[in-house]
């Protein structure tokens, strides 16, 4: 009867670790997974359609790795790319790149020390209503810009 006292607890024992073990934070890449096309670049308040850019994507996997298609001579392996909340860092080749992801919108940051922009990518749901754009010549004339 002992033994079977034990071999009873034991067992009960081991379920419960099983049990929390699964018990674990879900992965936010999860959430985030999937194609997110281009939408516009973010050039200071100006949210601007580059025409050349149409059809780029970014595609992100579950599982940490992804790819990027920017066009015929840009487009490869995503290696790597991890999130905290709504900040995501994403790597590519020798790029690292800065993201922030929020309702479907993924805004990634290509910022240089010369100029500040982003390159906002959308998901099939996001709801992009009050995200009007402007052509690019639309952007010029606002800004002086001859060209």
């Amino acid at each position: 009867m002992k033994h079977s006292i034990r071999m009873v607890s034991l067992l009960l024992t081991v379920i419960l670790i099983v049990s929390l073990c699964a018990c674990g934070k879900p992965d936010p890449r999860a959430a985030m997974a999937g194609k997110y096309s281009f939408y516009a670049m973010k050039l200071g308040d100006s949210l601007v359609q580059i025409d050349e850019m149409k059809g780029y994507s970014v595609t992100l996997s579950a599982d940490g790795t992804g790819s990027l298609d920017w066009g015929e001579n840009n487009n490869g392996p995503i290696s790597e790319w991890t999130a905290d909340g709504e900040k995501l860092v994403i790597k590519a080749g020798i790029s690292v790149m800065n993201a922030t992801m929020k309702d479907g919108v993924l805004t990634i940051d290509l910022s240089d020390s010369d100029y500040s922009m982003f390159s906002l990518f959308v998901s099939d749901s996001a709801d992009t209503s009050s995200m009007p754009v402007i052509t690019a010549d639309e952007y010029a004339a606002q800004n002086g810009i001859t060209q």
